[in-house]
């Protein structure tokens, strides 16, 4: 997605690059590794994980950090 678009995730995905970080690559291993931990089949109806569009879904990074242990209240 170029710079001068995106959604509200685009900007934690683009901060976390900025720091050497690869999240969209993170969360797709963690939702391939733990597919049934996540809402993709509640919510989306998915039956695996989509590489482009999983790490760009606010619910997908809420149970990504949580289970990173970095959780906002």
């Amino acid at each position: 997605v170029p710079a001068q678009f995106g959604v509200c995730t685009d900007v934690v995905i683009r901060a976390y690059r900025q720091l050497g970080i690869d999240l969209q690559q993170e969360v797709h291993q963690d939702i391939k590794a733990n597919f049934a931990i996540y809402p993709a089949k509640r919510m989306w109806n998915q039956t695996k994980p989509d590489t482009n569009i999983d790490h760009r879904r606010v619910p997908n990074l809420q149970t990504f950090f949580t289970r990173k242990g970095k959780k906002l209240n």
